[in-house]
């Protein structure tokens, strides 16, 4: 996860405080999941959450939607606490910010600095949006097992579940058509 704004000098203090509570809390509920589970920081701005038992191609659907759960919610809290202290931020589409996949965790400010960003940072971004602005919101995602895909991988798709219904910000920011078609049936 990319969270320069804890690890920047500059940043306001209690932004660096709601975001080490998300951390905190986030790390609480993995290691209720799964006691090995770790972090640690890589990089000058980064934190690499180890889960080893799940997300790999034979880890329970189950397990695994467990865990997502309160990542998605950490990016969300973080992504919050920085439009927080950070008002005038440009909104997400408005924004220059298109959709191409990462393997990072992309916090806001780390997002539109890598100016691109797949569905994970996207929603949680447009999330903390609307709950900024005092309207309930959420990330949901829906995903495929390897042996259910042609890509032989797990698929996750992460949406927002706002207040006008279910939003989907990667397709909002130029997620080509066929990108998320596997999804078509299960939505």
């Amino acid at each position: 996860m990319a969270i320069p704004q804890l690890f920047q000098p500059a940043s306001p203090a209690g932004e660096k405080a709601s975001v080490r509570l998300a951390i905190d809390k986030c790390i609480s509920s993995l290691k209720s999941l799964d006691s090995k589970t770790t972090v640690q920081k890589a990089g000058e701005s980064q934190l690499v959450f180890a889960l080893p038992r799940v997300f790999h191609p034979s880890s329970d659907l189950g397990e695994n939607a467990a865990a997502l759960e309160p990542l998605l919610e950490c990016l969300c809290d973080i992504d919050l606490a920085y439009r927080r202290y950070h008002p005038d931020r440009v909104f997400l589409y408005p924004s220059p910010v298109y959709y191409e996949r990462t393997v990072i965790w992309d916090t806001t400010p780390a997002l539109y600095a890598r100016g691109y960003g797949d569905c994970k940072s996207l929603t949680a971004t447009r999330v903390s949006e609307y709950r900024a602005a005092g309207q309930e919101a959420r990330p949901v995602f829906r995903f495929l097992p390897p042996d259910q895909n042609q890509k032989g991988q797990f698929q996750y798709h992460i949406l927002v579940l706002g207040p006008y219904g279910f939003e989907d910000p990667s397709k909002i920011k130029g997620m080509a058509k066929h990108e998320n078609s596997y999804f078509q049936a299960a939505s």
